[in-house]
Formats: structure tokens, C-alpha cells, sequence
């Protein structure tokens, strides 16, 4: 069997938008679990980094 990146096998992974959610629902929390907090200012930046991304693939 020909292995495939998780984003191509769950469902939930396949929509652009749903995995950018799903990823920062789980980086953040254990971001700062491990003493890593974002101001809003850097999520701001981080989302505007994603929609360019976004943009740019098509």
C-alpha cells in the first residue's frame, strides 16, 4: 500500500480551511502548555501568512 499524507486520508484534513483550524486548535493549546504564548498581533500574522499561502496556491 502506497503510503499518503494524513491530509489526503482524513476527511477532516482535506479542506484547506477546516485543517488550518483543526492545526491551530491544536498548537495553540499545547503551545502554551509548554510556556510558548502568542499575542494577538502574531496570530493576526499568522493568518495573514496562511490566506497569502492560500491565495497563492490557487
Amino acid at each position: 500500500m502506497k503510503n499518503r499524507p494524513l491530509s489526503q486520508t482524513n476527511a477532516y484534513l482535506r479542506d484547506p480551511e477546516k485543517r488550518h483550524r483543526a492545526v491551530l486548535r491544536s498548537v495553540l493549546p499545547s503551545s502554551a502548555v509548554e510556556g510558548i504564548l502568542f499575542t494577538d498581533n502574531e496570530l493576526a500574522e499568522i493568518e495573514r501568512q496562511w490566506a497569502e499561502k492560500q491565495t497563492a496556491e490557487g
